[in-house]
């Protein structure tokens, strides 16, 4: 089964590291984004029957056991925890996403969704940059980019459950 990856687990740890070593000169954080195939900005998609993951995909598990996200006590834990809520946006955009590219039957028609789902990707991530540099230098840049990434996540994810429940019918 194929499954694009939003990459936020890369995001989780350039947020994680950004926010214990932020600076006001920092580069915006490198992120990968939906790969279909092994470089889906080069390559024209195509489809895998293995998940491609990004390489750093558990990094979110590697924060300390301590951090309580239902109350988050610093600026490095409001960080985090806005990483996982992204990550969980992510998670569940993949399981509207494969299910919507198994109920589509067309190959046209999924190398369309394909290439939509990597346009939208670029245009979420582009789109949370700029957000996030209304607050540059500062530690809560991660947390904006982070709850950017979210918030077009799970609208995104409502879009592709549309279009799901539409080729159900």
């Amino acid at each position: 089964m194929n499954r694009i990856v939003a990459g936020t687990s890369a995001i989780a740890l350039t947020i994680l590291v950004l926010s214990c070593s932020q600076s006001a000169t920092s580069s915006p954080p490198e992120t990968t984004t939906a790969e279909v195939t092994e470089n889906p900005v080069t390559q024209p998609p195509e489809v895998t029957e293995q998940p491609v993951t990004s390489t750093t995909e558990n990094t979110v598990a590697q924060a300390p056991d301590s951090v309580d996200c239902t109350s988050p006590q610093t600026q490095a834990d409001m960080n985090y925890c806005a990483a996982l809520t992204a990550q969980e946006a992510d998670d569940k955009l993949n399981e509207v996403y494969q299910d919507l590219r198994a109920a589509i039957t067309n190959e046209t028609q999924q190398q369309r969704l394909i290439a939509a789902q990597q346009a939208w990707i670029s245009f979420r991530n582009s789109d949370c940059e700029f957000y996030q540099r209304r607050y540059d230098g500062g530690s809560i840049m991660p947390l904006m980019y982070s709850s950017c990434i979210a918030d077009r996540t799970e609208q995104r994810t409502k879009e592709l459950e549309m279009y799901l429940d539409e080729t159900q019918m």
